[in-house]
């Protein structure tokens, strides 16, 4: 019979863009039902920090699929998340069945990592790329109300314009 071995590595989370305080679940999918022992794995991801961030083992045990959390950070920033390293943290990985360990390579074919997704981590505050004034040219009195046009350098969701200062 053949070992398990990891077979994709996948994410819960829909593909787009995260901010600070998000959670992102990362998924190793493997041929088999498996089990680690003596250590408990992680995963060493690509945030653009140093030293780099990790996911911690959420579940997974005796089945299939190992679910990981990986909570952005501030600071944390990439145009695409990544696994670069299963942290194996001294376990042995086995075949749940047949007690076989194996060792666990990370799949070379792109189709089956993260990078057939499109997960992003921004944590950087958008920044106002030009204004213009929408109000005619003029002495205005104390109460009149001047226009601006703000444009970003990025999309942002202003959800109480009544209160944006500048």
């Amino acid at each position: 019979k053949e070992n398990a071995q990891l077979n994709r590595i996948n994410s819960e989370a829909v593909d787009g863009s995260y901010k600070v305080g998000d959670e992102i679940i990362i998924t190793l999918d493997f041929t088999k039902s498996v089990k680690h022992e003596n250590g408990t794995p992680s995963l060493t991801l690509n945030t653009g920090t140093n030293p780099k961030r990790t996911a911690t083992y959420v579940e997974g045990y005796g089945t299939a699929k190992y679910k990981f959390k990986y909570i952005v950070q501030a600071g944390d920033n990439t145009n695409q998340l990544l696994v670069e390293d299963v942290n194996n943290n001294g376990c042995d990985w086995k075949d749940a069945k047949t007690d076989t360990s194996f060792t666990l390579k990370i799949p070379t074919d792109e189709n089956k990592t993260l990078k057939s997704r499109n997960i992003i981590i921004d944590t950087t505050a958008p920044t106002i790329s030009s204004i213009e004034v929408n109000s005619q040219d003029g002495a205005y009195k104390e109460g009149a109300s001047i226009y601006f046009k703000l444009k970003f350098y990025e999309d942002v969701v202003v959800t109480n314009p009544e209160n944006l200062k500048l």
